[in-house]
């Protein structure tokens, strides 16, 4: 099972994954409830990895060491390079991980070109040619 994490300005939201069907998900306004779901359903579970999105670099360093330390968990983090992505912006390291997630879904999910407008704490728009 897989375990997807989305670390946001104020929420953490999760999704576990079984053959890439959501089976479970929740939101969390602390790590430390994030914390508690993981006590109740890791070992319920059998997670073998994390898939982090983060827009909070210093929340992610602590969930990373906490899923690698106290649960075992491997995990990886979702960036431009690799989202293999053609971004064809001058600096791709600045566009947001949220903004990636959102343009590899609708890469995957639907045709193409589109628009994709985001209302998140900050509206977004992004142009998929």
């Amino acid at each position: 099972m897989k375990l997807a994490v989305d670390i946001g300005n104020t929420s953490i939201s999760i999704c576990l994954f079984e053959k890439n069907k959501i089976f479970k998900k929740s939101y969390f306004n602390s790590t430390q409830n994030f914390i508690d779901f993981m006590d109740k359903n890791t070992k319920q579970y059998d997670i073998q990895l994390a898939i982090i999105s983060s827009v909070a670099p210093q929340l992610s360093n602590k969930l990373t060491d906490i899923l690698l330390t106290k649960y075992n968990i491997s995990n990886t983090h979702i960036d431009y390079k690799s989202s293999n992505l053609d971004l064809q912006v001058p600096y791709p390291e600045t566009v947001g991980v949220d903004r990636l997630c959102n343009m590899f879904a609708v890469q995957r999910d639907y045709s193409t070109p589109a628009i994709i407008i985001d209302f998140g704490t900050a509206t977004t728009f992004d142009v998929i040619t």
